[in-house]
């Protein structure tokens, strides 16, 4: 069901980017213009639940969420149909909170 190629958007306070991701067989990988994820998921039902590790690839595109180059970032999720709602925050970045919305374009 979730396995397939996603797009999403991100938004942290007044800060945002988007980006996509490919999940399969519990790894999830993605990016946008300047950083990569890389990590992993589970599905419980219509809970998701994603922890991934963000690092710039690209030392021109500027931090865009949390003004850092690599960081980690938990997700918990809700998945309905073609979409996921989630939040995410980071261990190193208490109290900056992330909130995503994501879309299946194609499944694997």
């Amino acid at each position: 069901m979730i396995d397939g190629l996603w797009t999403a958007k991100i938004q942290a306070g007044a800060n945002s980017t988007s980006g996509v991701l490919v999940f399969t067989n519990g790894r999830v990988l993605g990016g946008d213009s300047g950083f990569m994820w890389n990590g992993t998921f589970k599905v419980s039902g219509d809970s998701l639940k994603a922890d991934i590790h963000v690092k710039n690839y690209d030392p021109s595109v500027p931090p865009r969420l949390f003004g850092a180059t690599e960081y980690d970032v938990s997700m918990y999720g809700n998945i309905k149909s073609d979409t996921i709602s989630a939040t995410g925050s980071s261990p190193v970045y208490q109290g900056v909170s992330v909130s995503l919305v994501l879309t299946k374009r194609a499944a694997l």
